[in-house]
């Protein structure tokens, strides 16, 4: 976990920002850098959604089997 936000993490942020600003300024920069910070960008936003999703298919369910309903 520690290594997770120490290196991971910031570079992870880092990665999305940079491809973040090849796509905004897609008219300043050669079609190769913005393809590429486009590329960059989708994958990152497919990999956290998926990470994401994994989380919430595992700990739903659990949380709501845990759930104790009161009897009338």
């Amino acid at each position: 976990m520690v290594q997770f936000l120490t290196i991971n993490l910031p570079i992870k942020i880092q990665l999305i920002w940079d491809s973040w600003l090849k796509v905004v300024n897609g008219a300043h920069i050669p079609a190769v850098d913005f393809a590429d910070g486009l590329g960059v960008f989708i994958s990152q936003i497919l990999y956290w959604g998926l990470l994401l999703y994994a989380y919430a298919r595992d700990t739903l369910p659990t949380l709501k089997r845990n759930h104790v309903t009161p009897k009338p």
